[in-house]
This record gives C-alpha cells, structure tokens and sequence, in this order.
C-alpha cells in the first residue's frame, strides 16, 4: 500500500526530467539575418534594401533565400505565393565559417503602387557535409527565418471601415457580438482598439473594445491594405440583446482618448 505512492512520485520526476531535456535541446543553427530597414519605396526612388546574413559557426552554411508575395485572410490565416516583382541576389549562399554576406532585395514593380505591399523574405539553410548519426540523442534543428518586406504606396491613407457587427449565438450557447473591418486606406493598420457606437432605449451610446478582448486572436492584429479582420467578444452585458446596429466611431485611441 505504501509503495505505490512512491511508485507513482518517480514516475513524474522521471517524466518531468525527460520533458526538460527535450525543452532544453539545443537548436544548433550558428547564423542569423539582419534586415534594418525593411520598407522600399519606389514612389520616392527607393528600390532596393539590404540585409545581412552571418555565419558564427565554424561550419560552412548554405543558405537559400526566397521571396513571397504575402496575404492574410479576415481570420488571421497568412499565406505566400511566388512573385516576380521582388527579387533577392544572390538567391543561395555558401558562407565559409565566421562570415557574413549581404544581399540585395530589389523592387522590380511598378514605381507607383495605390496600395501598400506586403512580401516575406524566407531564409532556410541547407543541408551539407555529414548527415547526422541515426544514434544521434542531440534533437539538431534547422532554423528558419522569415523577413517582412513592405511596398511603400505612392500616398499614404490612413481608413478603416466596419462592414458588420452584430449578435450571434455560437454552436455551445455563447452569445457574442461579431465584427469585420476592412482596410480600405493605403496602408497597414496595426488594430490596438475601436471605439463602436449603437442606439439603445432612445440613447447613443459608445462601447471600447481591446484587441486584447478579441477573439480569437487576443492581440494587436495587422490589417493589411485592401484585407479584412474578423473577430468576435462575448455579448456585453450592459447592451440590450436587441441592438442590432453599430457603427465605427474611432480607433486605435491612446488611453488619454488621442489617436
């Protein structure tokens, strides 16, 4: 009767112990990418970035760099596809241990965009030299990195609509209030907050929503050019359930009210 207790208590530390070493297993890549200044802005003649990509290892690396043009849809989904307007030279790199290369990110589009563009530079290194033992008890991981390029409009708007807001009921019985705001300025909006307006029992009435309360994302969401956001927070308690109209007021306020 006594033992199995103590039975039960080694077989947590053990597991507690096997879990730390997995947690703890080091990710051996031995390079990093350094991009300063990620926005080209062909309007004002600006067509090309730099970024840096260093090798501190004593190992040689080789290195694969790929350019995407980049969506992400009104749930937060992100996306990437081939383009040919952004172009990275050299493609691939061989850097000799304790190294760095730079490499050119160029725009290769329209000089005049109405629209602000978002692309991703991925960076992956590849395999070379002697593959790992099968024994092997050290987890090797190669790391990726993945640079956010942005497109530079030709004018700058600042806009966001909201397209709907009402209330919903989700399949366990919640009732919430659902949005879906759409970028219709220029540029990116990084969402902190809105401010939403309705009419109840013969008054105007505001209501402050965080991104913080949003779900399902609970955090600043960027809201790309010509994109959606869509989210929902539990029905407030103080709005009369038959409210079935809101309106934007304001948003991305400061917590004195400025924007």
């Amino acid at each position: 009767m006594n033992k199995l207790p103590s039975l039960s208590l080694a077989h947590r530390v053990i597991g507690f112990f096997s879990l730390l070493m997995v947690a703890s297993a080091p990710v051996f890549s031995g390079y990093y990418v350094t991009l300063n200044d990620n926005e080209i802005n062909p309007g004002k003649g600006k067509n090309l970035v730099n970024m840096y990509v260093t090798n501190e290892s004593d190992d040689m690396k080789a290195i694969m760099l790929s350019p995407k043009l980049r969506n992400v849809d009104s749930s937060g989904v992100e996306t990437v596809s081939e383009t040919e307007d952004l172009v990275v030279f050299p493609a691939q790199l061989i850097l000799p241990p304790r190294s760095e290369k730079a490499v050119s990110i160029r725009w290769l589009g329209e000089q005049k965009i109405s629209r602000e563009r978002s692309y991703r530079v991925i960076v992956d290194e590849l395999n070379v030299g002697k593959k790992q033992a099968k024994d092997s008890k050290i987890i090797r991981t190669k790391v990726r990195y993945v640079k956010s390029i942005y497109v530079a409009p030709y004018k700058i708007v600042n806009s966001l609509m909201l397209e709907d807001a009402r209330r919903d009921v989700l399949e366990d019985g919640t009732s919430v209030l659902k949005f879906k705001f759409y970028n219709n300025g220029t540029v990116r909006e990084l969402l902190r907050n809105v401010v939403l307006e309705y009419k109840s029992m013969d008054r105007i009435a505001s209501l402050t929503i965080t991104s913080d309360e949003m779900e399902p994302f609970k955090s600043n969401r960027s809201i790309l050019a010509n994109n959606r956001l869509e989210g929902w927070i539990p029905w407030p308690e103080d709005i009369d359930t038959k409210v079935d109209k809101f309106y934007l007021l304001d948003y991305n306020l400061d917590e004195d009210g400025e924007e």
